[in-house]
């Protein structure tokens, strides 16, 4: 039985998925643990990507809240070792069968440590990701046509903190060019 902390809900194991134990269930753990509240998610930050420095992220002690938190001095970890199976159908066994396997698992490690890399304001933007090598292997990724080019160029200009004007203005600059897509 699964307890409420469980980070992920298990699911069976889909009959399409060849070599796999039918038998169990499939579920991930996160990267970072919230179980234990906000001082427990940030403490799950810090384990992985090392305490902040000034260096790693002068900003963090202007924060409101960072003069209140002491943490243990962390070095940051490695992460791929934390990300096992990211590539579908990875076994070691096929290392030396297929050197793009290294490539592969290698731009999913890139792609997702600019998504946690401190400060905030260094992590790859949502443009950035969809032009990221690993979107563009294999089967493409589908796109309305123009999409990376015209939408991902050039962000929509927020004056209001309301999420209605925010709305407002995507549907306005997604209407620029005489399409709407909620129809």
């Amino acid at each position: 039985m699964n307890s409420p902390l469980d980070a992920t809900i298990p699911f069976n194991v889909p009959g399409s998925v060849p070599n796999t134990n039918r038998t169990g269930s499939w579920h991930r753990m996160s990267l970072f643990d919230s179980t234990r509240g906000e001082i427990g998610l940030i403490a799950s930050v810090f384990k992985l990507l090392g305490t902040p420095t000034e260096t790693t992220w002068p900003e963090f002690n202007a924060l409101p809240a960072a003069s209140g938190l002491i943490f243990n001095p962390m070095p940051p970890k490695p992460l791929r070792p934390l990300l096992p199976n990211l590539i579908p159908g990875e076994n070691p066994t096929t290392l030396a069968e297929d050197p793009d396997w290294i490539q592969d698992r290698e731009n999913v490690v890139e792609l997702i440590q600019g998504l946690v890399r401190y400060p905030p304001r260094s992590r790859t933007s949502a443009s950035d990701l969809l032009r990221h090598s690993y979107f563009h292997q294999g089967s493409p990724i589908i796109l309305p046509p123009g999409y990376i080019d015209a939408d991902c160029e050039r962000p929509p200009q927020v004056e209001s903190n309301s999420l209605a004007a925010f709305i407002s203005q995507l549907i306005a600059t997604s209407n620029d060019e005489d399409s709407n897509p909620l129809e």
